[in-house]
């Protein structure tokens, strides 16, 4: 029977298991060999059992006393085959082969990229992400890790009347299995990479704050202090807040407004010439524009034309596109703000695709921005502690319109188009 092991801080209450619950646990304590190898002055768990850690839990078990000791200094994950396991640790240290196993690992530890096969292996058909999540739930471990609800044990009875507690099996911290999202290994790279295939981007980041930190982001990744960005005076709050965040000095566009509608319009092209022009006679340059595409109302700019202007003026083109994520996936639709030429766009997958709310993408196209900036600066505004649910429903989402692309939104389109000729038919409806 194939066991797995999580070890952090042993606590108590809450569905956590106390110290005198995982004694009972006996037949799954790992054993120590003879001569363990030390680290900060702890014995640790010999060298074969460290194949399967991501990092290092230290572990010891007292001369006095049969309690277990965990050490946090960080994760680790211990999983091994209970006959397989008894077995090693008979055999005498001297005559163990320990060398060979040690080599593996460092092996692979040295790589960075280094991603298991497994991880990439969806045999269920489900998406990466969402394997790996459904996968990892199924473990039969003992949770010594966040979140505190302890996959649904402790939850809120409050809570659980209400939404059941299978959310809360999956809500799931950083383990191994699933990567890290700061430096995305297996599912999360995998994921994050196929929908850069399916966006037509060079790079995609999910986020888990939103678009308003997928657009602090790439504002902060292409501003400095002192520099100028373009951009329309009703721009969402978030471009307010990246430019306080930056340094980032606002050089206004006023989008024309529509009587009829009582509405603003979208950015035209020789909005953006005029601005251009007007800081190079100050002797100074634009280092973004940042153009909003659809609106709240659903305004499209020009942005082939746009993106052309910038370019010429090797001035990289933001695209607040939190409503457009469906875009350029129907005939009768506008391209998307990557077709038209944007050098980063920030979508809303939860707005008009079916992510669950807060999770968003953030898309990089070109070479004018620098890709770790941006990496960097989605360190500084995201969480460390990322909701599995929220990315998983990314990857769900992006699979989902992965399927049948040319044809998803057919019945939405159909729909639209009737309920429009039928509002048309209202007396005083214009």
């Amino acid at each position: 029977m194939a066991v797995s092991i999580t070890l952090p801080i042993a606590s108590t209450g809450n569905g956590i298991l106390s110290s005198g619950e995982f004694q009972r646990l006996g037949h799954l304590e790992p054993k120590l060999s003879h001569k363990p190898r030390k680290h900060f002055g702890w014995p640790c768990i010999n060298d074969r059992q460290l194949l399967n850690c991501k990092c290092f839990w230290h572990i010891y078990r007292s001369r006095n006393s049969k309690k277990l000791k965990p050490r946090n200094f960080s994760y680790c994950k211990i999983a091994a085959e209970d006959s397989s396991l008894t077995e090693r640790n008979n055999i005498e240290p001297e005559n163990r082969q320990d060398r060979i196993g040690i080599e593996t690992f460092k092996s692979v530890t040295k790589n960075k990229n280094f991603v298991p096969d497994s991880q990439f292996a969806q045999p269920d058909g489900l998406p990466p992400l969402v394997s790996a999540l459904k996968a990892s739930a199924k473990q039969n471990a003992a949770s010594f890790h966040f979140p505190g609800h302890n996959r649904g044990r402790a939850a809120p009875s409050s809570l659980t009347q209400l939404i059941g507690l299978r959310p809360f099996t999956y809500d799931l911290p950083e383990l191994p299995e699933l990567s890290n999202l700061y430096s995305p290994e297996g599912p999360i790279f995998e994921a994050q990479k196929q929908a850069a295939k399916l966006f037509g981007a060079l790079e995609t980041w999910f986020l888990v704050g939103g678009t308003t930190c997928g657009i602090q982001a790439a504002i902060m990744a292409t501003c400095s202090p002192g520099d100028y960005l373009i951009l329309p005076r009703n721009s969402h709050i978030s471009a307010i807040s990246a430019m306080v965040l930056s340094g980032a000095i606002p050089k206004y566009i006023i989008p024309e407004y529509n009587c009829d509608w009582d509405i603003a319009g979208g950015v035209i092209p020789s909005q953006v010439e005029k601005a251009i022009n007007e800081l190079e006679k100050d002797g100074r340059k634009a280092a973004a524009v940042f153009v909003t595409s659809p609106t709240y109302h659903g305004i499209c700019s020009n942005l082939s034309e746009i993106s052309k202007l910038c370019h010429y003026h090797e001035i990289p083109l933001i695209v607040d596109e939190a409503h457009g994520a469906h875009l350029g996936f129907h005939p009768q639709l506008p391209f998307s703000a990557l077709q038209q030429g944007a050098d980063l766009a920030v979508q809303s997958t939860h707005k008009v695709l079916c992510s669950l709310t807060q999770s968003s993408m953030l898309h990089l196209s070109g070479n004018i921005v620098d890709r770790e900036r941006i990496c960097r600066c989605l360190q500084t505004l995201q969480s460390t502690s990322p909701s599995n649910l929220l990315l998983a429903s990314l990857d769900a989402a992006r699979a989902q319109l992965n399927e049948n692309p040319e044809a998803i939104f057919n019945e939405a389109m159909d729909l639209a188009t009737g309920s429009k000729n039928l509002i048309k038919n209202i007396p005083g409806s214009r």
